[in-house]
C-alpha cells in the first residue's frame, strides 16, 4: 500500500514490483529516471480495445445497476492471518463496526479453503469479504482466471467482491482492466476491488493516471475509485500533499459520478510512517468522511509479519490480542457508522477549510451561508445534498491538541430548525443553534467530526463564484457598472467591457472560485435595467484549473435576448476558474449600436440534478431547436426533426467537454443516408458514423477539415425507423443498430467533443424522433 509492494505481494513476493523502495515512496521522493521513463497516457489512449459492451449487456441482463452501493463501508485491510481464523477475532471485527474484509495476494490466506472459511465466520457475523486466491495472482497475464475466481464463490452471501490489483501503474491498466471486466461480465453484483496509487508517485500527471484508470475500465462499471495516501510521516506533521492527492480523487469521482474508497492509517513503518494515536487517526477518518469517501479501510488491521520491512502493532497485536488502537477504531467506527449513513449517500457538493490552508484546499467564502465565526478556527466545513434535496454541513476539527474547544459558525438567522446527527446513536439531536443571532455553538474533541441538518425545504444554492475575484479584457468601473458587480448578487449592478467600440469585437469575463471545484452549470443573467442588451449573440464559456489551459464547455451561437437569467449545464469539471467569452457581440440599442459585452450575474453550481450517470443531453423534439447550434436547413414538426441538405453540423448546444458517452438516437434515413457526428470540437475535427439507405455504415473521421472513411459495414442498416447508439469509450466506438452490435471501431485522434447530425447536398437526409447522450 502506498508504494509498499511488498506487503501487498502483487507478483507473490517481497520484491518492489517498481523498483523503487518503498520507503522513498512513503516519504515523497521519487527517483528521477523511474519517473523519467514513465510516460502517462490519456485516457483515450489507456482504453482497453474492448470489452465495454459485453461488460453492459452483463449488468442490463442481471438487472443491475453499474455503480456500486452507495451505503457505507468499514472496512480491514489485513484480516487476521491462518492461525487467528476463529470466531473471537470475528467478533472483534464485527465489534469494531468492520463491515468488509479485504483479502489480498500475497499473505497466508491465499488457498481456496481459507477464502471460505472467511467468508463462513463473516457471513455468520453479518460481515462481508473481499475474496483473494491463488487464482488471484495470475489476473495480470490471464484476466480469465476471473472466470474461476468468480465461479467458485459467486453466491456465497457473504461475499462482497473479488481482489484484482494493489496499487497498479499505468502500464498495467491494460490488462488489470481486462480482469476488471472479466468479474463484472462473470458476475457483476459484486465489486472488484482495485486500489490505485497515491499522487507522490506522479505528481503532476498524476489525474491522467486517475482518469486513464477510469478510461480502462470504462465510467460507467468502475465500481469505487480507491486510493491510499498515508498522512502521518515519521518526520512529523501530516504530508504536504495529502489534502491535495484527497480533492484530486474527489474531483475525478465526482466528475464521472463514482462512488470513493481509501485507507486509514493504522500501523507504523520505521523510518516512513509513524504509529497513529487516537486523536490522529480520529483526524484521519473524519477527514476521508468530509470529503464525501464511502469506503474507508484499516490498514492494517492484523499486524503484518515476515514481511521485507518491519510494522509496528496495528490494531491486532501478532499474538492475536488487542493493542491499545483497538478502541479508539471501535469508537471512530461507531461514528463513521453513524455519520456516514448521511454522508455516503449523499453528493458532495463544496469542501472548505479555515484556518491554516493546506496545499490544494479551498478557504471558506466570506459571504458563505455557513462560515466559523473565527476564521482562525481549524476546521473543514464541507457540505452535502441528500437524495431527497435535504442539506447538510459537516464540520471537522482539523487540530492535534488534545482536549475540548468550543467552536461557532454564522448561518442565516431565524431558521425553521437546525439538528444535529448524533455520532453515538445515528439520531437527529438538538443543535445549538440560536435563531436570533443565526449562531451555532458546538464543542469539538480533536479530529471530531459533527453533522448539521438543515430543515427539509432550505434550499440555499452554492454559487461557488459569489463573492469571488473578477478579471476581463476590459471593464468600465464607474456608475452601477464593475467587476465586483458580476458576482455580487445584486442584478441592480452590472459589469461591462468598456470602450465605444462600433465594430464587433471579443471581449471575456472571468471567476476566480477561489480554489478547484467541480462544477457542472453555468448561470448568466443579463443586464436588468434594460433586459438583454448586451448579452452576447455567439459565446463560449470555458473552464481551467490553471487560468491558462482552458476547456469549453458551453458553446453557444446565434443566442436568443434574454430578460432573465439562463442557466447552461454541461458534464462535470473541475475548475478554478470560470470565463465567459464572448466572440460576436449584440449592439447596443440604447447606445447607438456600440459593442459591448454587458452581465448583471455569473453564477457556478454544482448541481446534483446534473449528474453525468443522468445524462448528459436529450431531446424528444417537442419543443423548438434552442438546444442545437446551427440548425439550418431543418425543423421540427410532430415531435420530429428533420434535417435535409447544408454542410453544417447541427451540434447539441454545450458538450465541448464531453469524452466518454453513448450517443442514441432514434430515427428514419428518408434520403440517401445521414451522418451521426460525435467527438465534435469545430467544424473541422470530428467523427461521423454515416448510416446509408443502402444499409451500409460508413464510419469517417474529419482532421484539420480533411476527410478519411475509415471503413465500410455493408448491410447493416435496415430502412425505416431503427435506434442507433454509438459508445465512445476511449479510443474505441462500439455501435449498435436496434440493439445489436453492427461494428467496433477503434481509433485516437478525437478525444472530446458534442453531438450532432451532418447532412450534404439534396440527396441526405433523415428525420430524427429522440436523442439522449449519457457517459459512461
Amino acid at each position: 500500500m502506498n508504494g509498499v509492494s511488498g506487503l501487498m505481494g502483487g507478483n507473490g513476493d517481497s520484491t518492489p514490483a517498481r523498483g523503487v523502495d518503498r520507503r522513498t515512496l512513503l516519504q515523497g521522493s521519487l527517483v528521477a529516471a523511474v519517473l523519467g521513463a514513465i510516460g502517462i497516457p490519456s485516457a483515450a489512449s489507456a482504453a482497453s480495445s474492448g470489452g465495454v459492451a459485453a461488460v453492459a449487456d452483463a449488468v442490463r441482463a442481471a438487472g443491475l445497476p453499474a455503480g456500486a452501493s452507495r451505503a457505507l463501508q468499514i472496512g480491514a485491510f489485513w484480516p487476521p492471518p491462518s492461525a487467528l481464523l476463529t470466531a473471537t477475532q470475528y467478533d472483534w471485527l464485527r465489534d469494531a463496526h468492520v463491515t468488509v474484509l479485504q483479502n489480498v495476494v500475497g499473505n497466508d490466506l491465499n488457498s481456496v479453503a481459507h477464502n471460505h472459511q472467511m467468508l463462513t465466520l463473516a457471513g455468520a457475523r453479518g460481515m462481508k469479504v473481499v475474496v483473494a486466491d491463488t487464482n488471484s495472482a495470475g489476473l495480470k497475464t490471464n484476466p480469465a482466471l476471473a472466470a474461476t475466481v468468480a465461479s467458485e464463490y459467486g453466491g456465497d452471501p457473504a461475499l462482497f467482491g473479488f481482489y484484482v490489483k494493489d496499487e497498479p501503474l499505468h502500464t498495467e491498466f491494460g490488462a488489470y482492466a481486462a480482469a476488471y471486466r472479466r468479474f463484472l461480465i462473470e458476475a457483476p453484483q459484486y465489486e472488484p476491488l482495485v486500489n490505485l496509487l497515491p499522487m507522490v508517485v506522479y505528481n503532476a500527471d498524476y489525474e491522467n493516471y486517475l482518469e486513464g484508470w477510469i478510461g480502462a475500465v470504462g465510467a460507467s462499471y468502475v465500481k469505487r475509485l480507491a486510493y491510499d495516501r498515508y498522512p502521518w510521516p515519521t518526520t512529523g506533521g501530516i504530508h504536504g500533499d495529502w489534502f491535495e492527492n484527497v480533492e484530486l480523487v474527489r474531483h475525478s469521482a465526482l466528475r464521472h459520478n463514482l462512488p470513493t474508497g481509501a485507507y486509514l492509517q493504522s500501523v507504523g513503518i520505521p523510518g516512513g510512517l509513524r504509529r497513529p494515536t487516537e486523536i490522529e487517526m480520529r483526524y484521519n477518518a473524519h477527514a476521508f468522511l468530509a470529503y464525501g469517501f464511502g469506503a474507508l479501510y484499516w490498514f492494517t488491521w492484523a499486524t503484518p509479519e515476515n514481511r521485507s520491512e518491519p510494522f509496528t502493532n496495528a490494531i491486532i497485536a501478532p499474538d492475536g490480542t488487542k493493542t491499545d488502537l483497538y478502541a479508539p477504531v471501535q469508537a471512530i467506527g461507531r461514528s463513521l457508522t453513524n455519520l456516514g449513513a448521511v454522508t455516503a449517500a449523499a453528493t458532495s457538493q463544496a469542501v472548505y477549510h479555515s484556518g491554516v490552508m493546506a496545499t490544494g484546499t479551498v478557504p471558506v467564502p466570506g459571504n458563505s451561508f455557513w462560515r466559523p465565526v473565527n476564521p482562525a478556527a481549524n476546521v473543514i466545513v464541507s457540505h452535502f445534498v441528500g437524495d431527497g434535496g435535504r442539506r447538510y454541513v459537516l464540520i471537522v476539527d482539523r487540530t492535534l491538541d488534545a482536549g475540548s474547544k468550543t467552536l461557532q459558525f454564522q448561518t442565516e438567522k431565524n431558521l425553521a430548525s437546525v439538528v444535529e446527527v448524533s455520532s453515538t446513536t445515528g439520531l437527529e439531536v438538538s443543535a445549538g443553534y440560536t435563531a436570533a443571532t443565526g449562531v451555532v455553538t458546538a464543542t469539538f474533541q480533536a479530529g471530531e467530526a459533527r453533522l448539521f441538518a438543515l430543515p427539509a425545504g432550505f434550499s440555499r444554492d452554492w454559487n461557488l463564484a459569489a463573492g469571488r475575484s473578477v478579471s476581463a479584457s476590459t471593464s468600465v468601473e464607474a456608475w452601477s457598472f464593475s467587476k465586483a458587480g458580476v458576482v455580487d448578487g445584486d442584478t441592480a449592478t452590472c459589469w461591462s467591457s468598456a470602450g465605444s467600440i462600433l465594430t464587433d469585437h471579443e471581449e471575456w469575463v472571468s471567476v476566480d472560485l477561489g480554489g478547484v471545484h467541480v462544477v457542472n452549470a453555468i448561470r448568466l443573467t443579463p443586464r436588468m435595467d434594460t433586459p438583454g442588451e448586451g448579452f452576447p449573440l455567439d459565446f463560449v464559456v470555458e473552464v481551467s484549473k490553471n487560468g491558462t489551459s482552458w476547456t469549453g464547455v458551453v458553446n453557444r451561437v446565434a443566442a436568443p435576448k434574454p430578460t432573465a437569467a439562463v442557466e447552461y449545464g454541461f458534464g462535470r469539471q473541475p475548475a478554478r476558474y470560470v470565463r465567459v467569452r464572448g466572440t460576436k457581440l449584440r449592439p447596443l440599442t440604447i447606445e447607438e449600436n456600440h459593442y459591448r459585452l454587458q452581465l448583471s450575474e455569473i453564477e457556478v453550481y454544482h448541481r446534483v440534478a446534473l449528474s453525468p450517470g443522468a445524462g448528459l443531453f436529450s431531446d424528444d423534439f417537442s419543443g423548438d431547436l434552442r438546444k442545437w447550434v446551427n440548425a439550418r436547413n431543418c425543423s421540427v414538426s410532430g415531435g420530429r426533426l428533420t434535417v435535409t441538405a447544408a454542410e453544417d453540423i447541427r451540434n447539441a448546444n454545450g458538450g465541448l467537454d464531453w469524452q466518454d458517452y453513448a450517443f442514441e438516437a432514434s430515427l428514419k434515413v428518408d434520403r440517401a443516408r445521414i451522418g451521426l457526428v460525435f467527438r465534435c470540437t469545430d467544424a473541422a475535427n470530428f467523427y461521423m458514423w454515416q448510416l446509408g439507405a443502402d444499409g451500409a455504415l460508413r464510419p469517417h473521421v474529419k482532421i484539420a477539415g480533411a476527410w478519411t472513411l475509415l471503413k465500410t459495414v455493408p448491410g447493416v442498416v435496415p430502412t425505416g425507423d431503427l435506434t442507433v447508439r454509438i459508445d465512445a469509450v476511449g479510443s474505441t466506438f462500439t455501435t449498435r443498430i436496434n440493439g445489436t452490435v453492427v461494428d467496433v471501431t477503434s481509433h485516437t485522434t478525437h478525444v472530446r467533443g458534442n453531438i450532432g447530425f451532418r447532412a450534404d447536398t439534396a440527396v441526405e437526409g433523415a428525420s430524427i424522433d429522440t436523442v439522449s447522450v449519457v457517459e459512461l
